[in-house]
């Protein structure tokens, strides 16, 4: 429903979005409540978003909301994980190294967080999706588990790598939610 979803903020202001359908956002600073009446739609590194995923399963009500906060970025950085995995890179290209932090604000533990989520945008809007592999220590996601799940309450911290060409300069960085609840991708912008 809608394409991309931020918050606003710096590493040392951050600022929470949560995203509900039908509106574009709503923003909150530390300690105070949420509004509906500050609509983003841009983001950059250090801010947090929330992607909600509410549903009913076999008669029993699901919620699963991830807070997804980008911490940093550096493109060109140098692979230091599994060797084997590094090996499978493409020669000429040059990684992006993401360094994200996955909590579960729901109550349950339904859904998961995949590496397969995560992905850059370049200026001509061609797309990039992560690696699976362990290409950085440590990986937010380990190659051998697959899927994050996370308990209520749960935080997880760690690197995702993405290999784009050699000269590729990355605009954004974009996490697509496979839930059932709209909005269905969240977006940091870089400056």
């Amino acid at each position: 429903m809608l394409a991309g979803l931020a918050g606003c903020g710096s590493g040392s202001d951050v600022k929470t979005v949560t995203v509900t359908e039908g509106s574009a956002g709503t923003e909150a600073t530390p300690g105070a409540s949420t509004s509906d009446s500050e609509a983003t739609a841009a983001g950059q590194v250090g801010d947090t978003l929330v992607l909600p995923d509410e549903y009913k399963q076999d008669g029993i009500q699901k919620d699963d909301r991830l807070a997804i906060t980008l911490l940093g970025i550096s493109q060109g950085a140098k692979p230091n994980g599994n060797p084997y995995t590094i090996e499978q890179l493409p020669a000429g290209d040059k990684l992006i190294r993401l360094q994200m932090s996955v909590k579960q604000l729901g109550s349950t533990e339904s859904g998961g967080f995949q590496v397969s989520q995560v992905s850059a945008i370049d200026a001509k809007g061609q797309q990039y999706p992560a690696s699976e592999g362990e290409i950085f220590n440590s990986p937010l996601v380990p190659f051998q588990q697959g899927i994050l799940r996370l308990a209520p309450k749960e935080v997880r911290q760690g690197y995702v790598a993405i290999p784009v060409p050699g000269r590729t300069e990355i605009e954004r960085i974009e996490v697509t939610d496979g839930g059932y609840t709209p909005p269905s991708i969240a977006t940091w912008t870089l400056e």
